[in-house]
């Protein structure tokens, strides 16, 4: 033990170490707190306890478990469970928030809002309980049209085409909207079949006049009917 020393005074008291912060803590501290999100769902997800003003209203929805399904998580895939009949659910608010949520790009937001809106494009008397939001729903399809995102893009046209097949002409004086953004991209290789396959669907299901829509803004499209 080493001490400093003094003319003719007693040797200094040895300096007490002041324990950390960390260590007065005791064992009722926790480690920062991960993301449950990220523990259950992989990488690329959003936290459900986020504080963020930007949060859309189909986040907030889901994360206060609003909507009447849930994402089943398995060994395989995930898939999502509905805890009342499709014939059961409220169209309004559930499909408009459902569409609301196609332009999500996180999982699990992106994955409960495309299938969700799928779901209930298939179920009972769709078309005569989706027609009055036709207006709401083609307004958020319009918005995945005209994302840049590829994924976004592509969550569009499969909206498009379940939704005009579950309604059927009603939605003919809403697609102009959506007609016009699917005509920008014909010309592009990649996309030119998949849009064709639409823009059939829409014809089937919506008729002529439908059919006169596209021929307005898509000159080359050749009928199937």
């Amino acid at each position: 033990m080493s001490f400093s020393r003094q003319s003719g005074g007693p040797p200094a008291k040895k300096a007490v170490k002041k324990p950390s912060s960390a260590s007065t803590a005791g064992p009722a501290a926790a480690p920062a707190r991960r993301k449950i999100s990220e523990v259950r769902f992989g990488a690329k997800t959003s936290d459900p306890f986020s504080t963020s003003s930007n949060v859309s209203m189909f986040v907030s929805a889901f994360n206060r478990r609003d909507l009447p399904c849930v994402l089943a998580t398995g060994s395989v895939r995930s898939k999502l469970d509905w805890k009342i009949p499709l014939e059961a659910v409220s169209f309004d608010p559930v499909l408009r928030l459902l569409a609301s949520g196609l332009t999500e790009t996180k999982h699990p937001y992106y994955f409960v809002a495309r299938c969700g809106f799928k779901d209930l494009c298939e179920a009972p008397d769709a078309g005569i309980r989706g027609a009055p939001l036709a207006a709401d729903v083609i307004g958020s399809i319009r918005e995945c049209l005209m994302s840049p995102n590829s994924d976004v893009y592509q969550a569009g046209l499969d909206a498009l085409e379940q939704f005009a097949r579950a309604v059927g002409p009603p939605l003919v004086p809403h697609l102009k909207r959506v007609i016009g953004q699917l005509a920008k991209n014909m010309t592009k290789p990649k996309l030119r079949d998949r849009l064709t396959d639409v823009l059939i669907a829409l014809e089937e299901s919506c008729g002529p006049e439908c059919l006169k829509l596209i021929k307005k803004a898509v000159p080359v499209y050749s009928s199937v009917m």
